[in-house]
């Protein structure tokens, strides 16, 4: 009995595959090398940058504290100028997380309260919970916490199409889904 002539087509398919890929033959560990220097690369990268010395992270914090300062007191006269000194004091607060190796609580708390004086709730939120993470019995950290996703804004206004089309489709809204 004789094969199919789909079937021997079809195994005429696979022949020139094999025939591609037997030509330009990886060897089983030539990945290895790459591999393996992008990792290194990876690791060394990040620790060429400068680390800050105890002298300069209490310079940095010093500065930020005093922008922060400076932008409270400026809220109410100049909001522009507040929120550029907000940013400011943020940038501080950054650098001596990145570079000074600082991880603390108060830090990020602060780096929280500057965010969320700048109205950016989100980082304000994400820098909360960071600082919960070191201080996590802090009731002023948990109060100022609930405040800020209290004052998120989850609720977008519908549009005016979207208004438009509840008024034109009213009964297809007021009808329960199961009898649709």
């Amino acid at each position: 009995m004789s094969t199919p002539v789909l079937a021997k087509r079809s195994t005429r398919l696979y022949r020139p595959i094999r025939a591609v890929a037997g030509k330009g033959r990886l060897r089983p560990h030539s990945f290895l090398l790459p591999l393996t220097t992008a990792l290194a690369l990876c690791w060394v990268i990040p620790t060429l940058h400068a680390q800050l010395s105890e002298q300069q992270i209490l310079e940095l914090f010093s500065e930020a504290n005093q922008l922060f300062r400076q932008a409270n007191d400026a809220a109410n006269v100049n909001p522009v100028e507040s929120q550029d000194r907000y940013r400011r004091a943020v940038l501080r607060f950054d650098r001596i997380v990145l570079e000074g190796g600082v991880r603390n609580g108060m830090l990020f708390y602060n780096i929280g309260n500057a965010y969320f004086r700048m109205n950016d709730i989100g980082r304000a939120i994400l820098n909360y919970r960071r600082a919960e993470q070191y201080i996590p019995d802090d009731r002023t950290l948990a109060r100022t916490l609930r405040t800020a996703r209290e004052a998120r804004q989850d609720t977008f206004e519908e549009g005016q199409s979207a208004k438009v089309m509840r008024t034109l489709l009213f009964w297809h809204y007021d009808i329960q889904p199961g009898t649709r």
